[in-house]
């Protein structure tokens, strides 16, 4: 079933290259199967093509926090914020990055 997804993306991604829900959706299955990295690929693609894509935004903010969290709770609390501040980059309002960053230093 997510292979069907992935290539229905794939072929609508064919059609229109610029349609970010498509791009989305596909890192989100990446996401899903475990592969952060191709997932965040996907959600930086979405904001080359346009830098206010709410849903990218929120995705790599999901995904810096989740790995910020990770970091912190393992003892890297440098790399956590380094985290943090790409949250901040790119979505200043998010309210964990920024209580994190005022706990934690910036």
């Amino acid at each position: 079933m997510i292979t069907n997804a992935l290539l229905e993306y794939q072929r609508t991604l064919e059609i229109k290259p610029s349609y970010t829900k498509a791009i989305n959706e596909i890192g989100w299955i990446y996401y899903n199967k475990g592969d952060i990295e191709t997932a965040i690929k996907q959600w930086k693609k979405t904001l080359k093509i346009n830098t206010r894509d709410r849903d990218a935004v929120l995705n790599l903010a999901k995904v810096y926090n989740d790995q910020a969290w990770n970091a912190l709770t393992s003892g890297r609390k440098q790399e956590a914020i380094n985290f943090w501040q790409r949250v901040f980059k790119i979505n200043p309002g998010n309210k964990a990055s920024n209580y994190y960053l005022k706990k934690y230093g910036s």
